[in-house]
């Protein structure tokens, strides 16, 4: 990753999908159809 790259990253929107990408693929999790 470039230094360009790394200073595009919006900190705040990947800890809100850090919190939630544990129960992406879980059957019984959030986000289930």
């Amino acid at each position: 990753m470039n230094s360009q790259t790394e200073s595009n990253i919006d900190r705040a929107e990947q800890d809100r999908f850090d919190a939630v990408a544990s129960g992406w693929w879980d059957p019984e999790g959030p986000f289930r159809p």
